[in-house]
């Protein structure tokens, strides 16, 4: 074969490379993705269990018991689940095509958690207005821990926020007086700006993400365009002497 044509074919074999690897690429960000859910959720878990307990002790006075305690149990009963979830994923190590039956384990535990946390702002807050903004600014500071650790993965973070904002919203505007509307208003005001917040967030991730696969990409798209033009580089100097 002529050396212009071996040229010809390497240069093909390089774009060949570089469109693999740009497929490569979106499996290995989304696989990244996942990973980062699952490397944060040890501190949520931990945090998580911690707050139930303030909740117990701040409402044990004002709740009944029987519910409080089987609200308890759920919780530890999930937590639990999602730390037996964590470690089969961490043993598994699972490539980036095994990755989604892991992200619905996860997206399913987050939705139930997010329903738990709505569920205690709806049955344990009570009639008492202080213990009501008690519950307020506790899922509102939930919801705000979570942005940083669920906003890795698109849509993640809303199965938390929704379940857990929405119902306490609803459950304080019934009460249809000025100040219970007021605060339902703020709270449905607070999660669009979260939703935002973490689109923003996700949005910075993934960019960083595929920047760095894109990188190493390059740096392999590179490596092989100079590999094939030395070959050709050779041959071309062999037809030059047989000529």
């Amino acid at each position: 074969m002529p050396a212009s044509e071996n040229v010809s074919a390497n240069l093909r074999s390089a774009e060949n490379v570089r469109s693999i690897r740009t497929d490569e690429t979106y499996g290995e960000v989304h696989a990244q993705q996942i990973v980062l859910l699952y490397r944060q959720l040890p501190a949520a878990l931990t945090a998580t269990l911690l707050i139930a307990f303030v909740v117990v002790g701040v409402t044990w006075p004002v709740a009944d018991a029987r519910l409080l305690l089987s609200w308890l149990i759920v919780v530890c009963a999930l937590t639990g689940h999602r730390v037996l979830l964590l470690r089969r994923f961490t043993a598994s190590a699972p490539r980036a095509e095994q990755m989604a039956p892991w992200l619905r384990s996860f997206f399913v535990g987050t939705l139930l958690s997010g329903l738990i946390w709505g569920a205690a702002g709806v049955l344990l807050a009570g009639q008492n207005l202080i213990h009501q903004f008690f519950f307020g600014l506790l899922l509102a500071g939930l919801a705000a821990g979570g942005v940083s650790t669920l906003s890795s993965y698109r849509g993640v973070y809303a199965a938390f926020l929704l379940p857990s904002m929405l119902p306490f919203a609803a459950h304080m505007a019934s009460y249809l007086d000025p100040v219970h509307v007021a605060m339902a208003s703020m709270i449905l005001l607070f999660v669009a700006l979260m939703l935002g917040i973490s689109a923003r967030i996700h949005s910075t991730i993934a960019e960083s993400l595929r920047l760095r696969f894109r990188n190493l990409g390059l740096v392999d798209t590179l490596t092989a365009t100079k590999e094939n033009l030395q070959y050709a580089n050779a041959a071309l100097q062999r037809e030059i002497g047989e000529h």
